[in-house]
């Protein structure tokens, strides 16, 4: 979108005409919510993903080992806490999560972890079950499903 002056004069156009000329051509338009968010957070938001099949968002926090679930209402759902998961066998050091992602189909959840692991889980009921961890030779920094990409 090409933001001219109106009359030649060096004269910005406002905000609602650039919002007509915007609307005009197409371009999706946002409205504030009017939901707030008033949830404790233990640290700065990381990343957000919107899983439309549950109505529910995936929040990921900086330096934390808990990966949220929350409704659309802004209200906490269910929450993973990956240290509380761990397998038999697996150390107690202290780690956390770089990134999530969550397969609505399947109902898996999978963790990029500071520890050099994937961790996955499964959906049963409400509760989410550790079912593996994947050692990895460095951390990764995300994780993301692509549903439509061939294995």
């Amino acid at each position: 979108m090409c933001i001219r002056d109106r009359n030649g004069k060096g004269e910005l156009p406002t905000q609602k005409e650039i919002l007509d000329q915007a609307h005009l051509q197409g371009f999706a338009r946002f409205s504030e919510s009017s939901c707030a968010d008033c949830m404790p957070h233990g640290g700065n938001v990381h990343k957000v993903m919107h899983c439309p099949l549950a109505e529910q968002l995936l929040v990921v926090e900086t330096k934390s080992h808990v990966v949220k679930f929350v409704g659309v209402d802004m209200q906490l759902k269910n929450a993973v806490d990956l240290y509380s998961k761990r397998l038999e066998g697996e150390g107690d050091g202290k780690y956390f999560v770089m990134g999530a992602c969550y397969n609505e189909r399947e109902k898996i959840l999978g963790c990029a972890c500071s520890n050099k692991t994937i961790q996955l889980f499964s959906k049963q009921g409400s509760k989410f079950i550790k079912i593996k961890t994947v050692h990895t030779r460095g951390v990764q920094y995300g994780i993301w499903y692509l549903e439509r990409h061939p294995c």
